[in-house]
């Protein structure tokens, strides 16, 4: 603030004109009027102006941090989907895989009971991988979230030759995603098959593998 310097410079002025002579004092009186009033002025400005508060940091609402969440989990799952994809499949003649469906409205199959667009349901796909990733039960979720309508949603698959009805599928079967995951798999890894209308139509299917 400028008032101390203002004040200092006001008295500096005044001193002078208040200790000669008579007529020095007569003078100094007619100076000081004329010098105070621009010094009273601006020491008053000085005094009530005051200064800008600093701008503080708007916190952002719920809604947008859980869609930045929402960004968050679908680019990492995007990212580990890519990743996986270069990965060599493993050789051996068979694989079970559990998994979770996440399908939307209009896919192949699905009752109109599934109401999901196709963003909502990579979003929830997402959200269910990251959580299975942080430890969450994957048979809990799959019983709370799959769209299969298998309660128990495990299957064994053949890599080629017979399959014992009921028990096995060829691979060559299913959809293409789903061996491609479940192949790629260590026992007991999660991985996703992301929706494609040709190779997994019918939504993302998080696979764990069993054995």
């Amino acid at each position: 603030m400028k008032f101390p310097l203002v004040q200092a410079a006001a008295l500096a002025l005044l001193c002078p004109l208040v200790s000669g002579p008579q007529e020095i004092k007569r003078t100094g009186s007619a100076m000081r009027r004329t010098l105070l009033l621009p010094l009273f002025l601006a020491t008053l400005f000085a005094c009530c102006v005051e200064a800008p508060e600093p701008a503080q940091e708007v916190a952002p609402e719920p809604a947008q941090e859980e869609a930045q969440e929402d960004v968050d989990v679908v680019s990492q799952l995007r990212s580990d989907i890519g990743a996986f994809a270069a990965r060599t499949e493993h050789i051996t003649p068979k694989v079970r895989v559990q998994h979770i469906l996440i399908s939307f409205s209009g896919a192949p199959r699905m009752p109109s009971t599934v109401t999901r667009t196709k963003e909502e349901a990579e979003a929830l796909a997402a959200d269910l991988y990251a959580q299975i990733k942080s430890g969450a039960d994957f048979t809990q979720l799959m019983s709370e979230n799959s769209d299969d309508d298998r309660v128990v949603g495990a299957y064994t698959m053949v890599l080629s030759g017979p399959a014992v009805r009921g028990q096995e599928y060829p691979r060559s079967g299913m959809v293409p995603a789903f061996g491609n995951t479940g192949w790629r798999l260590e026992v007991d890894e999660v991985g996703v098959a992301p929706w494609d209308s040709a190779s997994s139509p019918y939504g993302w299917h998080i696979v764990k593998r069993l054995e």
